[in-house]
């Protein structure tokens, strides 16, 4: 009996050793397949993308940016809108290749009910037997754009338009009603430019097309230019946004020496022997059936002091479910008598993806421009017309020790693949 008893904790102690040993075993033991598919589909539901992203197989056709882009284009209603409630195992079966396929119930808990998603995935062993997902993008949940578009509104595209009918009941509607807040011609180191402010007043979405004609005051030569990159552009109904009219003109083939090089990237600015007496703003629309992404919000904005440089720092944030690939950010310069002084462009490096906060520095113009005139005549539509005096602008920002307010507009673009 003495032994059994001194024995009793050798055994206890081996017991332990024993149930220790299983247990790391079992942490050890790679995860079967169900629970592989379970995480990614928790993962996706916290937007824990990188976590989701570590459990597909390593395959060269597709990064993590890729495998962003994809759950925004094949996520669907009920990712984006629902609440993942359980992920329920239906079946589990091998294939050829040593691979699994796993078809999974997904749960979803939704404003208006349970949903049920059913999904199958295959799953594959790494080198070190640890089972990963073959990604496979499932099939778009969308309608194509062909069908999509039969019920919704179409309007007639008048924009590339050479002539205007003022009688023409088609032309007429789809001419939206605009307001001209404010024009100014400015001349800067030898160059001219326009600048100016449009609110659109109909109903409608409006695409806008702003033309610039200058001439000298001994000559007939006429410059003509458009907004360009820095325009209204498309302005959801009482949108208001700024403009800037470059005055540039691209060298022509014709223009070349013979057997000269020609570089179409490169451009010649015109020269006037005097500042033009005389500049033109025309101005066309037209209804828009797209506008641009606008769910973009800024917050925490601020004037700061970098290095004797003025700088107005911004945080942006997409509060919506597209990929920004391209955002214009257009600062308006307001002197303290109301006058529109500078429009300036900045725009952001990198896409915003769908929740990013990101917070911008953005330099502040310092340079004194020299204001010329207002423009002279001034058309909208093919009718004559005036600077609204009596428009309501934004408050902008007051910038510290100075009279001069900063207003901004933005235009957003966003990632469309051609798939």
């Amino acid at each position: 009996m003495i032994w059994l008893v001194r024995a009793l904790p050798l055994a206890a102690t081996c017991m332990a050793a024993i149930i220790i040993n299983l247990g790391v075993q079992n942490q050890r033991k790679p995860l079967l397949p169900e629970t592989i598919v379970e995480r990614f589909y928790q993962h996706l539901d916290f937007r824990e993308t990188e976590q989701a992203f570590s459990l597909l197989a390593n395959d060269p056709s597709l990064d993590y940016g890729q495998f962003l882009k994809l759950q925004k284009l094949t996520g669907g209603l009920v990712p984006s809108f629902g609440k993942l409630t359980s992920v329920k195992p239906l079946n589990v079966e091998t294939i050829e290749g040593g691979q699994v396929r796993v078809k999974s119930e997904l749960t979803y808990l939704t404003s208006i009910g349970i949903r049920p998603v059913i999904a199958e995935m295959t799953l594959l062993q790494n080198a070190e037997k640890v089972w990963q997902i073959k990604y496979e993008p499932a099939e778009k949940t969308y309608l194509p754009s062909l069908t999509a578009k039969r019920n919704a509104p179409q309007f007639r595209d008048l924009t590339g338009q050479k002539y205007l009918t003022p009688t023409d009941p088609v032309q007429r509607l789809a001419r939206p009603e605009i307001e001209l807040m404010a024009a100014e011609v400015i001349e800067d180191d030898g160059r001219l430019f326009v600048i100016g402010r449009l609110k659109n007043l109909s109903e409608f979405p409006a695409c806008t097309k702003v033309l610039a004609r200058a001439s000298g005051a001994d000559t007939e030569a006429e410059f003509k230019q458009h907004t360009g990159r820095i325009g209204p552009h498309r302005q959801l109904p009482g949108e208001s946004s700024a403009f800037r009219i470059d005055f540039e003109g691209y060298l022509k083939i014709q223009d070349q020496p013979f057997n000269a090089s020609y570089n179409p990237d490169e451009f010649s600015v015109p020269e006037f022997n005097s500042l033009p007496s005389n500049v033109d703003l025309s101005i066309s629309t037209t209804v828009c059936s797209t506008v641009y992404y606008k769910s973009v919000a800024f917050s925490d904005i601020s004037v700061v002091e970098n290095d004797d440089h003025k700088m107005l720092s911004i945080t942006a944030t997409n509060t919506g479910t597209e990929i920004v690939s391209t955002l214009q950010l257009k600062l308006s310069y307001i002197d303290a008598e109301g006058r529109l002084m500078w429009v300036e462009p900045y725009y952001l490096q990198n896409n915003l993806i769908p929740g990013e906060v990101r917070t911008l520095q953005i330099p502040l113009s310092e340079k004194v421009r020299t204001h010329v005139s207002s423009p002279e005549r001034l058309q909208i539509n093919g009718r004559n017309s005036a600077i609204n005096l009596n428009s309501i602008w934004p408050i902008g920002i007051k910038l510290a020790g100075e009279d001069v307010r900063v207003m901004i507009d933005y235009d957003a673009m966003l990632y469309r693949p051609l798939d």
